[in-house]
Formats: structure tokens, C-alpha cells, sequence
């Protein structure tokens, strides 16, 4: 059975695109860094790519760094208010992160597509304060709400409909 969250964001009206990541470095002394509980911070992790299925969420650990990356390219999502629950989970992953030890980096940025509108916006970090900026909003295409899935796929379907019938007659 698919879940009706899957089908809410399969075929939402809103289409996003993101790409960016959570970067922490040491403050100071490397080998505190290096023995950091990263428990909470990857169970927050799992908790925002559980929230947010269409985001591809991957870690990585350098030498002296750990990378949390964050990918989205023309996801559909059923949510117009998916900035606001992005950046309040963003805020619980930052309150993981050990702020004693680490300095915490957050550069995320995209697109967003509502039916009326385009929002190119940047989460960004200051200490444990997150949040999110549109650097540029421009009106929605024309032929937006014709495109999307709530139109076409009943249009394919009775399309379908009508040339199965159609195949029977002759």
C-alpha cells in the first residue's frame, strides 16, 4: 500500500531544487573533535531524511571535518510551507552538532515553484540561530497549473480511457 504522504509529495504543485551542506570544523582542540558523540547528530540526520523523503541526505568525514550534504533537484512537494519546516528541522540538526567542540557551517540554497511564484533562497547559520533568506522572487509561469500532475495524470488516464475504448469499437 503507498502511503498518502508519498502520494502528497508525488504529486504536489510545488517543485523544489536544493543543494548545500552542514560543515563542522574543530575549535580548537583537533583530538575533542575527532572523539565527538556524532550519535545526536546522525539521528538528527535520519530524522530530516525521514521527514523530508524527496531530500537525498549524505554524510561524509574528512580528517578534520564532517559533512553533512543535503540534495534535491525538481522534487515535487505537497507542502507551500516547506521552507519553514526545512529550517526548523535545520535548527534542531544544528542544536545536535557539539558547539563547544565544533564550528558549525550551514550553506544551503535552491529553488522553490509555487503555482504563483519562483523563490531562489539560502539557508544560512550564525552559531545555534538559523535561517533562511529569498535572495530573488519572480512571478510563476503562465502555463504552470496546466503542467501540473493534479491536471495532466486525470487528462493521460481518460486519454487512456478513451482510446481503450476506442481500440474495442474497430
Amino acid at each position: 500500500m503507498i502511503s498518502s504522504e508519498i502520494l502528497k509529495h508525488r504529486f504536489g504543485d510545488n517543485v523544489l531544487s536544493l543543494a548545500g551542506e552542514m560543515l563542522l570544523t574543530p575549535k580548537g582542540d583537533t583530538e575533542a573533535f575527532k572523539n565527538m558523540d556524532r550519535q545526536k547528530l546522525d539521528a538528527e540526520a535520519d530524522r530530516i531524511a525521514d521527514e523530508f523523503p524527496f531530500i537525498r541526505v549524505s554524510d561524509a568525514s574528512g580528517l578534520l571535518d564532517v559533512s553533512i550534504r543535503f540534495f534535491a533537484h525538481q522534487a515535487r512537494v505537497g507542502d507551500a510551507d516547506f521552507l519553514d519546516r526545512f529550517e526548523a528541522a535545520l535548527a534542531r540538526l544544528v542544536a545536535a552538532a557539539d558547539m563547544e567542540k565544533a564550528i558549525v557551517r550551514l550553506n544551503i540554497f535552491g529553488t522553490f515553484e509555487t503555482l504563483e511564484k519562483r523563490i531562489d533562497y539560502r539557508y544560512l547559520n550564525k552559531k545555534g540561530d538559523v535561517r533562511y533568506a529569498v535572495t530573488q522572487e519572480m512571478e510563476g509561469g503562465r502555463y504552470r497549473k496546466v503542467t501540473r500532475p493534479k491536471t495532466y495524470v486525470p487528462v493521460l488516464i481518460f486519454i487512456g480511457i478513451i482510446y481503450a475504448v476506442f481500440m474495442t469499437l474497430y
